[in-house]
């Protein structure tokens, strides 16, 4: 499984840590705090689910299966407001 951001949100980090997340099609905005922040500049970035779980665990003193809630917590909701796609790749012969 592959997550994808939307390539017309720009995100903006607040002095405070918080992110705002601006989708230039739709004109909408969203607020994320600052674990959120995080998930979306790596998801950005490509990087995987379980590899965003871990840098949660190094970066805050969360349980392997704490961070991967909040990982999964947040793409839901990103997938729910359409800000975030998931494609599922077929495993390679």
């Amino acid at each position: 499984m592959k997550i994808t951001t939307d390539p017309e949100v720009i995100c903006t980090e607040l002095e405070n840590g918080d992110g705002v997340l601006l989708h230039l099609g739709t004109k909408t905005y969203f607020t994320v705090n600052r674990t959120g922040l995080i998930i979306w500049q790596l998801l950005a970035k490509g990087r995987t689910l379980p590899e965003i779980s871990k840098e949660l665990c190094r970066r805050f003193e969360v349980s392997p299966d704490q961070a991967r809630d909040n990982v999964r917590g947040f793409v839901d909701s990103m997938k729910h407001v359409e800000l975030v796609s998931q494609t599922n790749h077929a495993s390679e012969p």
